[in-house]
């Protein structure tokens, strides 16, 4: 599990384009070699102020041609948050 903030620690909710902007890159090499050695990875949403550059993130990763098929990745959403449904 991959706790976005750490990688990116001034995540604005409010710009999440931001956040994929400077996590995208950091994420990468990590996704490259977790695909390598077969693992799975989870986006860890960690709180609702994140959820939006979560989604965006994922979305922007695991639709680029390297990635886009590696079944091998999901998100982690808190099941007390109403979108968990």
């Amino acid at each position: 599990s991959v706790k976005i903030s750490a990688l990116y620690s001034q995540m604005n909710p409010a710009d999440p384009a931001d956040a994929v902007a400077h996590l995208a890159p950091k994420l990468r090499p990590i996704l490259r070699r977790a695909k390598e050695l077969g693992a799975f990875i989870n986006f860890d949403m960690e709180s609702y102020a994140h959820k939006n550059a979560t989604l965006e993130l994922f979305h922007t990763l695991f639709t680029e041609p390297e990635f886009r098929d590696w079944p091998h990745a999901g998100i982690v959403i808190q099941a007390y948050l109403r979108d968990a449904e």
